[in-house]
């Protein structure tokens, strides 16, 4: 008997409320012998329900309990040396950061830490790698031209002081995309003409000196939400049907 049906028991029924009322009936009803014919059925009846889906989820484990982490000699498992415990590299930042991104006194042990650090002025790479694919998303190539690898072996960027003038408006901005968008389409090297000379196309072919503007300004699924915003149809609330534009028969037709 669950004890907060026999503490009800032990009062009486006097003192009970009809909520009270109704959770001793219930159990009645689940345990009396003289209805476990009639409850055959109900329990047939649950077990052809469909389970409710799960999925796993990721938990930081409690800061008393950390995971042991042992250091494997030459990668196999069966051969562990000795312990290590998870860090920052020093060559990235010799501090650790509070909740408010502020200096503290030892260096971050968990993923929290990783990401406040990661979005912090501390980071030289996350601003200028998120403000290099804006750029290559309005001009069709990046300052840095490899926006997937600023590493050593990748290359230089074309314009340095811009690349870190952006980074640091990025921050200072509140690491606003709106912001920074609308800080580069406005800018005079966006607005140039996208037109070229003979001379200057065989000087600087792939546009590396912003002498001009971009050929393509926007590609094609944000020429379709610019349609769907100018003609009223996009909605702005989360979860619901799907909003479909108005399109010519012949873009589903089959051929």
């Amino acid at each position: 008997m669950p004890v907060e049906v026999e503490a009800l028991l032990a009062q009486g029924a006097i003192s009970w409320t009809p909520a009270q009322q109704q959770q001793v009936q219930q159990h009645y009803l689940r345990v009396a012998p003289e209805l476990a014919e009639a409850r055959k059925k109900i329990d047939q009846l649950r077990k052809n329900l469909p389970e409710f889906p799960r999925s796993m989820v990721m938990q930081e484990r409690p800061a008393d309990n950390p995971r042991k982490t042992t250091r494997y000699h030459r990668g196999e498992y069966l051969n562990p040396r000795e312990e290590v415990t998870g860090r920052l590299p020093e060559l990235f930042l010799n501090i650790d950061l509070d909740q408010d991104g502020g200096a503290a006194t030892q260096f971050p042990t968990d993923r929290l830490s990783l990401a406040r650090w990661l979005a912090s002025d501390r980071n030289p790479l996350v601003a200028r790698v998120t403000v290099n694919r804006a750029w290559r998303s309005l001009f069709g190539a990046g300052l840095m031209r490899t926006s997937d690898d600023f590493g050593t072996q990748s290359e230089l960027p074309t314009h340095p002081d811009l690349l870190d003038w952006l980074a640091c408006e990025f921050m200072e901005q509140d690491w606003s995309m709106k912001t920074l968008h609308r800080l580069i389409v406005t800018s005079a090297t966006y607005r140039q003409d996208s037109r070229v000379s003979e001379e200057l196309l065989g000087r600087d072919p792939d546009n590396r000196l912003l002498a001009r503007g971009p050929r393509y300004r926007v590609d094609a699924e944000t020429v379709r939400d610019i349609i769907v915003t100018a003609s009223g149809l996009l909605s702005r609330e989360i979860g619901g049907p799907s909003v479909y534009p108005p399109q010519l028969a012949s873009v589903t037709a089959l051929a």
